[in-house]
């Protein structure tokens, strides 16, 4: 209060507009709100904003707003775009359909592909290895491929000679037994050793598949006991589980035989059948 009004007892008198108007707003304020609410509106915040500061905690506040908090676990619905540059740190799930545009990178050591049925069997890929300052490409075929399969390759050996005496029959030697499934594809050969003990002849090889020859050759000997030496291959893609067979046929007289022993004089090593599968 100023010092006159003490020597004459008056009231003060606030001459500046300012002051007059602060007491007007706190009159008002004091005078008509009651509750916290009731102060808010008589400062003028809007239902909107009311509901916000009136959020019981962070998370009530950021659902009024549609936020999103920078901790703790939330679900963010709808579709979003981030442009720029957005870096992903630590564990992040994608679920459902999810598509990245553009040149998208990715620790080898943090993405995993995980299985649907059970999430703990996971794949990632390694590239360390590669040169620095070099990107390598891996190139998918237009096909179903299996990485890192490892293919089925075996042969087998005929182990004792077989009479061949009907010249119009073909005389089996061994075979791969059941192997494969439809749509692989097979790499098969043959070695058939043949010789005819009463003369020259015309002998035939082939390999057989349970229903017909799918690689057939032969050649003449050129005289009794003269050994001959057919080799057959094929790439196949197989329809069903197939049996394959390597045979061999005299064409001139029923003194044929097929070998298992040839000149080389190693046992069992003459006629033989190979199959390996190539994808």
């Amino acid at each position: 209060m100023p010092l006159q009004n003490f020597v004459d007892e008056s009231e003060p008198t606030i001459d500046a507009a300012w002051l007059n108007a602060l007491d007007v707003f706190y009159t008002t304020l004091f005078n008509s709100a009651t509750t916290a609410g009731g102060a808010l509106t008589a400062l003028g915040f809007s239902a909107y904003v009311q509901t916000i500061l009136n959020a019981a905690d962070a998370a009530a506040a950021r659902t009024t707003l549609g936020a999103v908090g920078l901790t703790g676990n939330e679900t963010v619905a709808g579709n979003k775009t981030f442009s720029g540059t957005t870096t992903l740190s630590g564990a992040t799930t994608l679920s459902g359909a999810a598509a990245l545009n553009g040149t998208t990178s990715a620790l080898d050591t943090g993405f995993h592909v995980v299985g649907s049925g059970d999430a703990t069997k996971r794949a990632r890929v390694e590239v360390d290895g590669v040169a620095t300052a070099t990107t390598r490409v891996l190139t998918v075929p237009d096909r179903d491929v299996e990485l890192g399969a490892t293919f089925d390759a075996a042969t087998t050996f005929l182990t004792g000679d077989v009479a061949m005496n009907n010249v119009s029959n073909y005389f089996s030697g061994h075979n791969t037994g059941s192997i494969g499934a439809a749509g692989q594809k097979w790499l098969v050969m043959a070695t058939i050793s043949m010789l005819d003990t009463a003369g020259a002849a015309i002998l035939e090889g082939r390999i057989f598949n349970g229903s017909g020859a799918i690689a057939d050759v032969s050649r003449g000997s050129s005289g009794t006991n003269n050994i001959v030496v057919l080799s057959l291959s094929i790439v196949v893609t197989l329809t069903a589980a197939t049996t394959f067979t390597a045979q061999g046929r005299d064409q001139t007289a029923t003194t044929g035989v097929l070998l298992a022993t040839g000149s080389a004089g190693t046992s069992n090593k003459a006629t033989a059948i190979t199959a390996v599968r190539l994808s």
